[in-house]
Protein backbone atom coordinates (compact mmCIF):
# COMPACT_ATOMS: atom_id res chain seq x y z
CA UNK A 1 0.00 0.00 0.00
CA UNK A 2 1.61 3.75 -1.10
CA UNK A 3 1.52 5.66 1.76
CA UNK A 4 1.34 9.82 0.83
CA UNK A 5 1.74 13.41 2.36
CA UNK A 6 -1.72 14.84 2.10
CA UNK A 7 -1.80 18.52 1.39
CA UNK A 8 -4.21 21.16 3.12
CA UNK A 9 -5.33 22.92 0.29
CA UNK A 10 -6.61 26.60 0.97
CA UNK A 11 -9.55 27.39 -1.43
CA UNK A 12 -7.85 29.60 -4.32
CA UNK A 13 -8.33 29.86 -8.22
CA UNK A 14 -7.56 27.22 -10.32
CA UNK A 15 -3.44 26.15 -10.64
CA UNK A 16 -1.91 24.80 -13.94
CA UNK A 17 0.96 22.80 -13.68
CA UNK A 18 2.24 23.44 -17.29
CA UNK A 19 2.50 26.61 -19.53
CA UNK A 20 0.03 26.14 -22.71
CA UNK A 21 1.03 27.89 -25.83
CA UNK A 22 1.62 27.82 -29.21
CA UNK A 23 3.72 24.98 -31.03
CA UNK A 24 5.24 27.69 -32.79
CA UNK A 25 5.94 29.67 -29.43
CA UNK A 26 8.38 26.41 -28.65
CA UNK A 27 12.01 27.64 -27.91
CA UNK A 28 14.67 25.78 -30.43
CA UNK A 29 16.54 24.97 -27.38
CA UNK A 30 13.61 22.02 -26.53
CA UNK A 31 15.00 19.71 -29.32
CA UNK A 32 18.84 19.60 -27.88
CA UNK A 33 19.87 16.66 -26.39
CA UNK A 34 19.68 16.31 -22.55
CA UNK A 35 22.41 16.77 -20.31
CA UNK A 36 23.20 13.34 -18.22
CA UNK A 37 22.05 15.33 -15.06
CA UNK A 38 19.01 16.39 -16.82
CA UNK A 39 18.06 13.06 -18.28
CA UNK A 40 18.68 11.77 -14.99
CA UNK A 41 15.49 13.47 -13.70
CA UNK A 42 13.71 13.12 -16.95
CA UNK A 43 10.64 10.74 -17.02
CA UNK A 44 8.23 9.95 -19.82
CA UNK A 45 5.79 8.05 -17.70
CA UNK A 46 5.24 9.53 -14.10
CA UNK A 47 3.60 7.41 -11.71
CA UNK A 48 0.07 8.72 -10.75
CA UNK A 49 -2.04 6.95 -7.35
CA UNK A 50 -5.29 7.78 -7.69
CA UNK A 51 -6.06 6.26 -4.58
CA UNK A 52 -3.27 8.66 -3.08
CA UNK A 53 -4.73 11.35 -0.77
CA UNK A 54 -5.55 14.65 -2.58
CA UNK A 55 -5.35 12.71 -6.21
CA UNK A 56 -7.87 13.55 -8.41
CA UNK A 57 -7.76 17.63 -7.81
CA UNK A 58 -4.76 19.67 -9.33
CA UNK A 59 -2.53 19.65 -6.41
CA UNK A 60 -2.48 16.08 -6.45
CA UNK A 61 1.62 16.94 -7.05
CA UNK A 62 1.08 17.68 -2.65
CA UNK A 63 1.15 14.14 -2.33
CA UNK A 64 4.93 12.50 -2.16
CA UNK A 65 4.80 8.52 -3.26
CA UNK A 66 7.16 5.95 -2.83
CA UNK A 67 10.59 6.17 -4.45
CA UNK A 68 10.93 3.36 -6.89
CA UNK A 69 14.12 1.09 -5.92
CA UNK A 70 16.51 2.82 -8.40
CA UNK A 71 15.29 6.55 -8.06
CA UNK A 72 18.42 6.95 -5.30
CA UNK A 73 20.47 5.42 -8.15
CA UNK A 74 20.70 9.23 -10.35
CA UNK A 75 21.89 10.79 -6.85
CA UNK A 76 25.64 10.11 -8.20
CA UNK A 77 24.58 11.40 -11.60
CA UNK A 78 23.63 14.92 -10.10
CA UNK A 79 26.48 15.72 -7.68
CA UNK A 80 29.57 14.25 -6.06
CA UNK A 81 28.63 12.47 -2.63
CA UNK A 82 29.67 10.77 0.08
CA UNK A 83 26.65 8.29 1.42
CA UNK A 84 22.92 10.12 1.60
CA UNK A 85 20.15 9.85 3.94
CA UNK A 86 16.85 9.10 3.36
CA UNK A 87 13.57 9.85 4.76
CA UNK A 88 11.10 5.95 5.64
CA UNK A 89 7.15 6.48 6.42
CA UNK A 90 6.55 4.24 9.41
CA UNK A 91 5.11 1.52 7.86
CA UNK A 92 9.11 1.42 5.66
CA UNK A 93 8.52 3.12 2.50
CA UNK A 94 10.94 5.45 1.47
CA UNK A 95 9.96 9.31 0.16
CA UNK A 96 12.76 10.57 -0.10
CA UNK A 97 16.62 10.37 -0.44
CA UNK A 98 19.21 12.84 -0.33
CA UNK A 99 22.93 12.84 -0.95
CA UNK A 100 25.57 14.19 1.50
CA UNK A 101 27.92 16.44 -0.73
CA UNK A 102 31.48 15.65 -0.20
CA UNK A 103 31.76 19.26 -0.64
CA UNK A 104 31.29 21.54 3.04
CA UNK A 105 30.20 24.45 0.57
CA UNK A 106 28.18 22.35 -1.89
CA UNK A 107 24.26 21.97 -1.33
CA UNK A 108 22.87 18.12 -1.39
CA UNK A 109 20.76 16.94 -3.59
CA UNK A 110 17.68 14.72 -3.24
CA UNK A 111 14.75 13.17 -5.17
CA UNK A 112 11.16 12.61 -4.21
CA UNK A 113 7.89 11.32 -6.63
CA UNK A 114 5.25 13.97 -6.40
CA UNK A 115 2.30 12.16 -7.32
CA UNK A 116 1.77 12.36 -11.04
CA UNK A 117 4.99 14.21 -11.90
CA UNK A 118 6.97 11.32 -11.47
CA UNK A 119 10.56 11.73 -10.30
CA UNK A 120 12.24 15.37 -9.42
CA UNK A 121 15.17 16.92 -8.05
CA UNK A 122 15.10 18.63 -4.69
CA UNK A 123 18.04 21.19 -3.83
CA UNK A 124 19.15 21.76 -0.07
CA UNK A 125 18.62 25.38 0.86
CA UNK A 126 21.60 25.12 2.86
CA UNK A 127 24.99 23.61 1.70
CA UNK A 128 27.23 21.56 3.45
CA UNK A 129 26.35 17.78 4.96
CA UNK A 130 25.36 18.77 8.51
CA UNK A 131 22.41 20.43 7.13
CA UNK A 132 21.80 16.89 5.56
CA UNK A 133 22.43 15.04 8.41
CA UNK A 134 20.49 17.13 10.41
CA UNK A 135 17.16 17.48 8.82
CA UNK A 136 17.17 19.23 5.41
CA UNK A 137 14.99 21.47 3.70
CA UNK A 138 14.83 20.76 -0.23
CA UNK A 139 12.93 22.65 -3.05
CA UNK A 140 11.99 21.98 -6.66
CA UNK A 141 14.73 24.30 -8.66
CA UNK A 142 13.07 24.88 -11.49
CA UNK A 143 14.09 27.89 -13.94
CA UNK A 144 11.82 27.13 -16.56
CA UNK A 145 8.94 27.23 -14.61
CA UNK A 146 7.60 23.46 -15.95
CA UNK A 147 6.93 22.29 -12.60
CA UNK A 148 5.01 23.73 -9.23
CA UNK A 149 6.91 24.90 -6.19
CA UNK A 150 7.57 22.46 -3.56
CA UNK A 151 9.12 22.25 -0.23
CA UNK A 152 9.82 19.15 1.49
CA UNK A 153 11.36 19.74 5.44
CA UNK A 154 12.93 17.37 7.42
CA UNK A 155 12.57 17.90 11.28
CA UNK A 156 14.62 15.06 13.15
CA UNK A 157 15.27 14.74 16.71
CA UNK A 158 18.05 15.89 18.58
CA UNK A 159 20.99 13.87 20.05
CA UNK A 160 23.74 11.40 18.22
CA UNK A 161 20.57 8.55 16.81
CA UNK A 162 20.34 5.34 17.47
CA UNK A 163 23.25 3.36 15.40
CA UNK A 164 22.15 0.65 12.68
CA UNK A 165 24.42 -1.57 11.26
CA UNK A 166 28.30 -0.38 10.79
CA UNK A 167 28.00 3.35 9.11
CA UNK A 168 24.62 4.41 9.30
CA UNK A 169 22.84 6.26 12.38
CA UNK A 170 19.34 6.97 12.79
CA UNK A 171 16.64 9.09 14.44
CA UNK A 172 12.60 9.45 15.08
CA UNK A 173 11.57 12.44 11.94
CA UNK A 174 9.04 14.15 10.25
CA UNK A 175 8.59 15.21 6.83
CA UNK A 176 6.53 18.38 5.38
CA UNK A 177 5.44 18.98 2.48
CA UNK A 178 4.76 23.20 1.21
CA UNK A 179 3.43 24.25 -1.70
CA UNK A 180 1.94 28.05 -2.34
CA UNK A 181 -1.65 26.55 -1.86
CA UNK A 182 -0.15 25.43 2.11
CA UNK A 183 1.57 23.25 4.06
CA UNK A 184 0.73 19.62 4.51
CA UNK A 185 -0.07 17.11 8.14
CA UNK A 186 3.10 15.76 9.49
CA UNK A 187 4.57 12.43 8.59
CA UNK A 188 5.77 10.40 11.07
CA UNK A 189 8.71 8.53 9.89
CA UNK A 190 12.89 7.95 10.49
CA UNK A 191 15.74 10.04 9.05
CA UNK A 192 18.72 7.51 7.86
CA UNK A 193 22.05 8.35 7.10
CA UNK A 194 24.55 6.76 6.20
CA UNK A 195 27.40 6.35 3.61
Amino acid sequence: MIRAARLIVAPCAAFALFACGDADDVDATASQEPTAAEEAVVETNPDYDPDAAGAGNEYSYATLLALRDDDPMVIPKLMQNVGGCRFLEQDGEVLLSVGRPDNRSAPGVGVARPNGLGRVRLDALQPGEQFIDNGPRLAVIDPENTLPDLEVSIAREPGEGEKVGVETMQWPATLTVSAPEGTGPEIAGTWSCGV
